[in-house]
């Protein structure tokens, strides 16, 4: 997810912020607030932010990385990952981890792809 236009999307993001705060005590409201913005709008911060979500055919949102990805310096950030309340041990983390791995790695050969040819901002 890269944006929160879409009402499935609200959906979900609303369901993550719930899964940091309930997963991570000691997080502080204001960056579970943030969120929405910092998918909005890459460009106020150095970052562009990724949300990945593992969810069910009803939408119900499993678990969660979030993925900062910085094109100057080249490198991606896992941010935070989470499974919800009761779905630890189900193997979500593992899935997503495994999805931010991939999501890096498509980064870095965009980026090496496009070296020699037309040039990419931030490659």
């Amino acid at each position: 997810m890269y944006d929160t236009y879409l009402p499935i999307n609200q959906s979900a993001l609303r369901q993550v912020q719930e899964i940091m705060l309930a997963q991570f005590p000691g997080i502080l409201e204001k960056d579970v607030r943030s969120l929405p913005d910092k998918l909005r709008n890459p460009f106020k911060q150095a970052f562009r932010s990724i949300l990945l979500v593992a969810d069910n055919l009803r939408g119900q949102v499993k678990g969660f990385a979030l993925v900062q990805y910085h094109p100057e310096l080249k490198f991606c950030l896992l941010d935070y990952i989470s499974a919800a309340r009761l779905q630890t041990g189900r193997g979500i983390g593992g899935a997503l981890y495994e999805r931010v791995r991939q999501e890096a790695s498509a980064f870095w050969r965009v980026c090496r792809m496009t070296r020699n040819s037309a040039r990419i901002p931030g490659c």
